[in-house]
């Protein structure tokens, strides 16, 4: 039997509250005056807890590419990938059900079978799942080689991380100073990449699937997780002033949020390597709770928006207050009534277990 790991429970736990703060925190982003207090503290709060989806996908690596771990496809595909299925399929139906019936595409009948193909927004997560798990078996062989893994490193953080920083940055240029050189240097970029070199293969969150396995089997000294530290609150403290900085000037909401940007991918390892590091050795009751709720977080994920979609019904938004404090209040209120949606879902005799 393979031994817990204790520090990818925190990981779980934390990282949901995460996604549950970003979802609390952008829902009004493009609607707020972007030089109003609320935008300000959406903004904070929306670029500190970006590490969040990262880090589950690095969970799933660290797990599924370990090569002590035994995988072969038929157990890939007739458990772990048919349990994704069944919970996108339910999910799906359930979520575009509900908007048919009483939600915004009430008695539409293409939006119901738009979100029921593609899911409630947030169900994206499960389908990049899917992607990665049916290419595990071409990255395990990486990842038995330190040579090749590294070589897989460094190809993505040019190709998924910094080229990708390096547009969102030009975009925003651009935003406020039309028709400058920044454009013509996209065109060029994006012309080299999509029309010349069309390298795929490292791109997209493959990287963090690969990072994950990499930052659990490796060992750091003191001094080298300082310097992930500094790059994370370097990384966290760029995302909130290039997005304020662009969105002030150009006078409309710009962001640099995304995952796939070095700023959030030096957030998103230093959160991952701090835990491993420093909340792997918390007391045994402490360890225990977490361990309790990381079996509960797919549920809490998944119900999630849901109860947001309620709460915000009765004005109970980031709005309602002082956003400082209501952003992060409001999400452990979700995540509260999302863990008690979760174990009343669990006990559904046969069901229940099979679709959270």
């Amino acid at each position: 039997m393979k031994a817990h790991i204790a520090y990818f429970d925190v990981l779980r736990v934390i990282a949901i509250f995460a996604v549950i703060i970003l979802h609390v925190a952008v829902a009004h982003y493009n609607e707020i005056n972007i030089f109003s207090f609320n935008w300000e503290m959406s903004n904070m709060w929306s670029s500190l807890v970006r590490w969040g989806v990262p880090v589950f996908v690095m969970i799933s690596g660290a797990l599924f590419l370990d090569p002590a771990r035994e995988i072969d496809l038929h157990k890939l595909y007739s458990k772990n990938i048919l349990h994704i299925g069944i919970i996108l399929i339910f999910w799906s139906i359930c979520y575009a059900g509900l908007g048919f019936l009483i939600g915004s595409s009430k008695g539409n009948i293409e939006k119901l079978i738009t979100h029921t193909v593609l899911g409630n927004f947030h169900l994206w997560f499960l389908y990049m799942l899917l992607g990665l798990y049916i290419i595990i078996p071409l990255l395990r062989p990486i990842c038995k080689d330190t040579k090749l893994i590294r070589y897989f490193l460094v190809l993505s953080i040019f190709f998924s991380f910094l080229v990708p920083t390096i547009i969102d940055i030009l975009t925003g240029l651009d935003l406020i100073m039309p028709d400058s050189i920044f454009a013509k240097t996209l065109l060029v970029i994006n012309q080299l990449l999509n029309d010349q070199i069309h390298f795929h293969f490292t791109v997209g969150y493959v990287a963090y699937f690969v990072l994950g396995y990499f930052l659990h089997k490796i060992t750091l000294l003191p001094y080298q997780r300082k310097i992930i530290y500094i790059l994370g609150i370097l990384g966290g403290s760029f995302t909130i002033f290039f997005s304020r900085s662009i969105s002030h000037i150009a006078q409309t909401p710009f962001n640099i949020y995304s995952n796939l940007t070095l700023n959030v991918l030096c957030e998103s390892v230093a959160v991952f390597i701090f835990v491993k590091f420093h909340l792997n050795i918390l007391p045994s009751k402490l360890l225990t709770i977490f361990n309790y709720l990381a079996k509960r977080v797919l549920g809490i994920y998944l119900i999630h928006t849901a109860v947001q979609s309620c709460l915000s019904k009765i004005n109970i938004s980031s709005t309602s207050f002082n956003p400082l404090i209501s952003i992060p209040l409001i999400a452990l209120l979700i995540f509260g009534l999302s863990w008690i949606g979760t174990e009343i879902i669990r006990k559904i005799p046969w069901l229940g277990k099979r679709i959270i």
